[in-house]
């Protein structure tokens, strides 16, 4: 998904692109290959002797040690963050933190309405990734906080299904090292991706029909990781425990089973709320979700299919 409406004050690292990391690496594999025919070996110099007396330490290894070297936190009951002394221990994203200053606050009573949910930070923090930017105007160190939101708890939501929607998903956070701490700043990089967010298929396979209306939405976003050409690529997980019906004819097909898709919605029934997630209606596409995304740091997620 490319989202159009987002806009950026700063620039993100400059890295490889795409196409030249997947051309670098055939180059590499090709190098390989050469290098592992027989002719290749003839032709390859001897390897000198080692030299006699003890293996030297390999490099880094002090650094290692140095890392290791903190005393171990007792195990404890206490409900309480603990770490060893000399670290510490920092709220940067609770769940439902505003993501722009302006944005709506925290309410403990849980009457938030969904609005207001899409504005804040998500819920049931999974994986986590930090994205390197250029330094900031004072030269401190910035980059982006990317969070998935894999599920939400009906409960503390009020039993909302669209507020549910909003809990989910991705926040993403422009973050900055100021005298050693590092928090949030408002950026135009801040920016929620929900259940509703547009999405954009960008691989071999099709977007779904006309039928199911344009692509949209990112469901139980989990684990995370960075690619050479500065991106975040993100894995959806346990979406069809937001599908279901309530239609007594509906049955289960082949296609349903493969994808674990059920009637009952595994106690999430988003379909009350949309017919995106009734198995029933024509409108449903549980083929959409499932999918490795792919998060830049200016558009939106983007479908990779490939």
């Amino acid at each position: 998904m490319r989202d159009d409406t987002q806009t950026a004050t700063t620039h993100p690292t400059a890295g490889p692109s795409r196409r030249g990391v997947v051309a670098g690496g055939a180059l590499a594999a090709a190098g390989l290959l050469v290098l592992g025919t027989p002719a290749a070996a003839a032709l390859a110099p001897a390897a000198p002797a080692p030299p006699a007396g003890p293996s030297p330490a390999p490099a880094g290894a002090a650094a290692r040690r140095s890392l290791a070297q903190f005393t171990a936190v007792a195990a404890s009951e206490a409900d309480a963050v603990a770490v060893p002394a000399g670290f510490r221990a920092d709220v940067l994203a609770p769940w439902g933190g505003p993501v722009h200053t302006t944005g709506p606050d925290w309410r403990a009573d849980a009457s938030a309405t969904a609005a207001d949910q899409a504005g804040q930070v998500g819920s049931h923090h999974h994986g986590v990734q930090f994205l390197p930017l250029d330094d900031g105007p004072e030269g401190e160190p910035c980059g982006l906080l990317v969070i998935s939101h894999e599920s939400t708890d009906p409960a503390l939501l009020g039993g909302d299904a669209r507020k549910a929607m909003a809990a989910q998903g991705l926040t993403v956070l422009e973050m900055r090292e100021v005298e050693g701490i590092w928090e949030v700043v408002d950026s135009a990089y801040n920016r929620r991706i929900t259940a509703d967010s547009p999405v954009r298929f960008s691989g071999p396979v099709p977007a779904p029909g006309p039928a199911a209306g344009r692509p949209r939405g990112v469901l139980a976003p989990s684990g995370q990781g960075l690619t050479p050409w500065g991106t975040c690529l993100v894995a959806e997980e346990n979406a069809d425990a937001v599908f279901g019906t309530d239609d007594p004819e509906w049955r289960r097909g082949e296609t349903h089973v493969r994808y674990g898709l059920s009637a009952d919605g595994h106690g999430h029934p988003w379909h009350r709320a949309d017919e995106r997630f009734d198995l029933a209606s024509a409108k449903a596409s549980p083929e959409q979700f499932g999918w490795i995304l792919e998060l830049a740091p200016e558009p939106g997620p983007s479908d990779r299919t490939s």
